[in-house]
């Protein structure tokens, strides 16, 4: 496959080296993520050198110049709204009632201990754990008597109660199945994790206070500036494409939009 740029040629090659910083499904997918990279960069530095940013020709696998080039040509040519306070007030009321302290938890659970990589033990481990899962969908009540008599954690002596944890406190699979229970619901399956298999229920969620805006307003000022950057450069290069002769190729300009806030804040900031 051969793509060119206002008459640059893209060879296979240079596709197939770029393709590994794009992870894909498929290497069909990278692929084409790899030339569109690659589509732009030519657009870019051709601009560039049309505007007479540098009047020496770079060396073509002179990667740090070129990046220096394309900076430089981004700051004067693209023009970024500006975002203020307004703007900022103005997402924080409409998402108020995502940005909250995170929930606390009052799980209890029952271990059924197996080592990692002792294949058999684990076997034997999720057998346990799905037979005693059964048992407490039909008996429910029976949870802190299991955990005492069966439970491999020391919480087995409590009835299994971990008392209030809060995210990232525990293991992510164990994390997760947390925060699709509701109070007093028995999670459905076994979870498994690094120590063996659990059977969870949750006593409690306590959701987070709500954040004053004061709280996340830089980060909600980070969000919005590189919504405002992304949506500017997708701009200009789709004018500058319009301008230029691609062969080989369609330039498909459209980029996904930021995330939109969760109960955790911006997932791209995290």
């Amino acid at each position: 496959m051969t793509v060119r740029v206002n008459g640059e040629e893209i060879t296979s090659t240079e596709i197939h080296r770029e393709a590994q910083y794009h992870p894909a499904a498929s290497f069909e997918n990278a692929c084409y993520e790899a030339t569109r990279a690659l589509v732009v960069r030519a657009l870019l530095l051709g601009e560039a050198k049309r505007l007479q940013l540098s009047d020496e020709l770079l060396p073509e696998d002179n990667e740090v110049q070129e990046q220096a080039l394309i900076a430089e040509l981004m700051d004067r040519e693209v023009d970024v709204p500006f975002v203020d306070e307004d703007a900022c007030q103005a997402l924080y009321k409409k998402t108020q009632d995502k940005f909250r302290g995170p929930d606390l938890f009052a799980p209890c659970h029952i271990l059924f201990a197996a080592p990692e990589g002792d294949e058999e033990k684990r076997a034997g481990a999720k057998l346990r754990a799905q037979e005693v899962l059964e048992e407490l969908k039909k008996r429910p009540g029976r949870f802190a008597r299991l955990a005492r008599t069966s439970s491999g954690c020391p919480s087995g002596a409590t009835g299994g109660s971990l008392g209030q944890i809060t995210r990232g406190e525990t293991m992510p699979a164990f994390e997760k199945a947390l925060e699709e229970l509701q109070p007093g619901e028995l999670y459905p399956k076994a979870v498994e994790t690094e120590h063996g298999f659990h059977v969870i229920k949750l006593e409690d969620r306590v959701p987070g206070a709500p954040l004053p805006f004061e709280a996340v307003r830089d980060r909600i000022m980070i969000y919005l500036r590189d919504q405002a950057w992304r949506k500017a450069l997708q701009k200009y290069v789709l004018d500058v494409a319009k301008r230029s002769e691609i062969e080989d190729f369609v330039l498909d300009t459209a980029a996904p939009e930021l995330p939109e806030p969760d109960q955790r804040g911006f997932r791209i900031l995290q």
